[in-house]
């Protein structure tokens, strides 16, 4: 599927470095659906899947649609990193954290979402609090 899209994106004589961008994204954002929905899933995460993909298939329309101003595309785009955070198991945001942060802090910007993941009983702030226990744990007993 991504390669019939790449292809017919690469037809043109010419490819901006911003649509070159946008491909780039959604082949990994692709990649990273194809590995989570070889886990075992219950039905949210099936459902959050299920949206994700529903956003990549609009950005490709919209890819084909307008060939300038990608920033529905990039918005697009966001909401499936979004989304594939409430997907990440707890041991690889503890691993991520920070990086998980930084990245959400600069493209979520959906309140529910944000809620989710980065309120007090969130998924990102519960896993680095574990971090920050963790960490001082070590410190007493060395």
């Amino acid at each position: 599927m991504t390669e019939n899209f790449i292809g017919e994106m690469l037809k043109s004589k010419f490819v901006a470095p911003s649509k070159e961008s946008l491909l780039e994204k959604i082949v990994g954002l692709e990649e990273a659906i194809s590995r989570h929905g070889k886990n075992k899933m219950d039905e949210d995460q099936k459902h959050i899947l299920h949206i994700c993909r529903d956003y990549i298939q609009s950005a490709k329309e919209c890819m084909r649609g307008f060939p300038s101003h990608p920033h529905l595309i990039w918005n697009l785009l966001h909401r499936v990193d979004e989304h594939m955070i409430l997907l990440m198991p707890q041991d690889e945001l503890y691993a991520r954290a920070i990086d998980v942060k930084t990245a959400f802090d600069l493209t979520i910007t959906e309140k529910k979402v944000r809620e989710d993941v980065l309120g007090e009983k969130g998924k990102l702030t519960i896993a680095i609090q574990d971090i920050k226990e963790s960490g001082q744990n070590m410190e007493r007993s060395q």
